[in-house]
């Protein structure tokens, strides 16, 4: 299967390393738990080899479009281009202050 990392950018706005790095983090505790539950499934048994490719990636797809949610506390908004973005972060606000994210 052909899911690689989040990209770099969401809508219009360049994420920082560090927040890439948790973007990454934040799809993976989204998605970790629904591919479980996927697999587990008596339809993943019976599901070709594509089918399962396209159910992981309508998965993984999912999990980044909520990933911004989960880091910022907002929806990504539409840019002019009709993607999604998001705002700028607060004046003196700094992804770096912020808390190891958990892992469960």
């Amino acid at each position: 299967m052909k899911e690689g990392k989040p990209q770099r950018k969401i809508g219009d706005r360049e994420l920082t390393d560090v927040e890439h790095d948790r973007y990454q983090e934040a799809t993976g505790r989204i998605a970790n738990p629904r591919l479980d539950e996927l697999v587990q499934t008596g339809d993943w048994r019976a599901m070709s080899r594509e089918d399962r490719q396209e159910a992981v990636g309508d998965l993984m797809k999912d999990a980044r479009k909520e990933a911004p949610t989960a880091l910022f506390g907002a929806p990504a908004k539409p840019s002019r281009r009709g993607r999604g973005s998001l705002p700028p972060l607060p004046p003196g606000f700094k992804v770096d202050d912020l808390p190891p994210l958990r892992r469960r």
